[in-house]
């Protein structure tokens, strides 16, 4: 009468098979296969960030310095008191070329 799976037997019964029988073997091995998987996956990973990281120079490059690799202005220009002015400050401190692709009615609209 007792089929239903909240029936206490079955679940002994279930337990016992997953921590002694044929169950606990394949999920041993089962573990066993994922965990070398895993390793591998993770020294390759190890290497392949060590190798890149040779490979690869970093350029520390401040923000203001993309002005100049979008096109908004002409590296010459690109000073401090120039990233200084464009913050807020003097406009007169901005030499008149770097006024030429409108960007003084831009900053004076903010």
């Amino acid at each position: 009468m007792a089929k239903s799976i909240r029936s206490k037997a079955k679940r002994n019964f279930r337990s016992k098979k997953r921590e002694e029988g044929v169950y606990a073997a394949a999920e041993a091995a089962r573990l066993h296969r994922l965990n070398a998987k895993l390793v591998a996956v993770a020294s390759e990973d190890k290497e392949a960030r060590e190798s890149r990281k040779e490979d690869v120079e970093e350029v520390d490059m401040p923000g203001w310095c993309w002005f100049a690799t979008l096109g908004l202005m002409d590296a010459a220009d690109i000073t401090f008191e120039s990233m200084h002015a464009l913050a807020g400050g003097e406009e007169s401190e901005l030499p008149d070329r770097f006024w030429r692709n409108g960007l003084k009615r831009q900053i004076s609209l903010s």
